[in-house]
């Protein structure tokens, strides 16, 4: 048997870092092949999640599927680093960095979520109309 490269999934970063890393925590500069998230599904998909199993870090690919990003949740993509294995210790102080910009700029920090607030929630907006119309 032919021992290939395994593809590495590269792990998506919070979104103030540069991805470095893979999922199973190596340097993506010592892998051979670091593929992304959805092209792993597309992996999956195509080959099934056995196949994959051969040419692909299993590590990578469980993580991948138990640790959301951050546009999928915030808080759980931040939670890893604080429970995920090894806690990060660059978090500590880039917490501090980005408590120092929002104390630098305040209004502009308060203005965004405001907007954040404002906005109206399409689901709950559907969902409303769905009440009103079943009355």
């Amino acid at each position: 048997m032919v021992d290939t490269p395994r593809d590495h999934v590269c792990r998506p970063d919070l979104p103030w870092r540069v991805a470095t890393l893979t999922e199973c925590g190596k340097s993506i500069v010592d892998v051979a092949a670091c593929i992304t998230r959805d092209e792993m599904a597309a992996k999956i998909k195509r080959d099934g999640v056995q196949r994959c199993a051969y040419s692909t870090c299993m590590t990578c690919m469980e993580t991948s599927q138990r640790w959301p990003d951050w546009s999928a949740d915030p808080v759980r993509a931040v939670e890893r680093d604080f429970y995920g294995g090894a806690r990060d210790p660059r978090l500590l102080d880039e917490l501090r960095a980005l408590a120092a910009l929002v104390l630098a700029h305040r209004e502009e920090f308060d203005g965004y979520l405001l907007g954040i607030k404002e906005t109206v929630s399409l689901d709950e907006a559907r969902r409303a109309r769905r009440l009103r119309r079943a009355r």
